[in-house]
């Protein structure tokens, strides 16, 4: 009987058309990640939910994540700035105003990550500007910003930076700002 029972319900889920929502995806893909370190487990579900899914920028943003996480930079980049420029400023997206400036520097913030790995420092500037406007109590970004600008040789203003980052709470500013900033 029980065997009857779990054969029963399997027919039904599968012939109801059971499916994964993109948070099912998302959460499974996490797990992958969290519980068992199996990156390239993650990116697979990642890939099959914007499959299905192909406008979600959650799935799309988690998947710019994975694949910084494989050192997959160029890859995470156009991602992001799929999810950025295509989706989230777009009127149908089920995001509100708030949810949206939330994204979307995130998405800047990670997209600066990203060139940074690249040696693109000036295009990670541009990218932290971005997350920095839409949240001017980002501390990462003013630090990254100010890391960016001490490789193009703009120590005046990546001191700037740095002192921003130290007054938001950032503690390891203040060995740069000693380093780089002669204070």
């Amino acid at each position: 009987m029980k065997k009857t029972i779990i054969l029963f319900l399997s027919i039904f889920f599968c012939a109801s058309g059971y499916s994964q929502t993109e948070k099912d995806y998302s959460d499974s893909a996490q797990k992958k990640i969290y519980q068992g370190g199996d990156i390239n487990g993650a990116l697979a579900i990642l890939n099959e939910g914007l499959i299905k899914y192909p406008d979600a920028i959650s799935l799309l943003f988690n998947r710019a994540n994975v694949l910084q996480k494989l050192e997959r930079r160029s890859e995470a980049i156009a991602d992001l700035t799929l999810g950025i420029n295509n989706f989230l400023w777009e009127k149908s997206t089920p995001y509100t105003e708030e949810e949206k400036k939330y994204l979307a520097q995130a998405g800047y913030y990670s997209r600066g990550v990203a060139k940074g790995k690249l040696k693109d420092y000036e295009g990670a500037i541009l990218d932290y500007n971005e997350a920095i406007y839409l949240n001017d109590k980002h501390v990462n970004a003013y630090f990254n910003r100010a890391m960016m600008k001490i490789n193009l040789n703009q120590q005046g203003s990546a001191c700037y930076d740095f002192s921003i980052a130290e007054s938001l709470g950032d503690k390891e500013a203040n060995y740069y700002i000693r380093l780089y900033c002669g204070k």
